[in-house]
Order: C-alpha cells, then structure tokens, then sequence
C-alpha cells in the first residue's frame, strides 16, 4: 500500500518530469509489480483475482512505455557521444506519443483498486 501510494504521488504530471525522474518511476513501478506478483498466490476471491490482474497489467504498461522513453533517451545520449543520431522529428512525435501512453498508464494505475483487500 506504501509503494502503491508513492507511486500514485509521484507522477502528477508525466509531460512534466524530466527523463531521469521517469527513470526512477519506473523503477518505482518494477519494485511494485513484482511485490504485487511475488503475493499472486495469496488472492483468492475472484473479485481480487480480477483487480490484480487490472493492476499488474497497468504497472505493466506504465512501466513498458517508460523503459521505450528510457530506451530513446539512452539514444540521444550516445548520439551525443558520436554514435548517428535517430531521426529528430520522427523521435519528438514517437517521445510525445510515449509520454502521452505513460500518462493514461498511469492514470490506469491510479484508478485501478487495490487487489489485496481479502489478506491485508
């Protein structure tokens, strides 16, 4: 619930944060799903079972469009360093639409109800 709580906190606006700061929510976010999968076998009601599902899966895609923003920054870093730099308006459109899938992941998150109701 802590982690959960963080993490809800954390993000208020994802257009805003720099990319360091997404980095470390999802790291944030990696710590959460996987304590939140490591207690899978402790749901038992179905209604539980469903919001657990709604909520890994929403970590999941929070923490995948955060890994592709880090993945793009990762590049234009190297391509500062030498290495030949991506095409710079086709990565502006794909960082804004990856911030955008961030948000509304986060937002999926945010929303979703805790699963751990039935052993907390």
């Amino acid at each position: 619930a802590k982690r959960r709580r963080r993490l809800r906190k954390s993000v208020r606006q994802m257009y805003k944060i720099a990319p360091e700061a997404r980095h470390e929510v999802r790291i944030e976010a990696k710590k959460l799903r996987y304590a939140s999968e490591f207690v899978a076998g402790l749901v038992t009601s179905r209604k539980d079972k469903r919001r657990h599902k709604e909520f890994v899966a929403a970590l999941e895609k929070l923490q995948a469009c955060l890994g592709e923003l880090n993945d793009m920054e990762t590049a234009r870093s190297l391509a500062a360093s030498g290495a030949p730099a991506p095409d710079g308006r086709a990565e502006e459109e794909r960082e804004a639409r990856l911030v955008a899938s961030a948000a509304e992941a986060h937002r999926s998150f945010a929303e979703a109800k805790p699963f751990w109701g039935s052993f907390a």
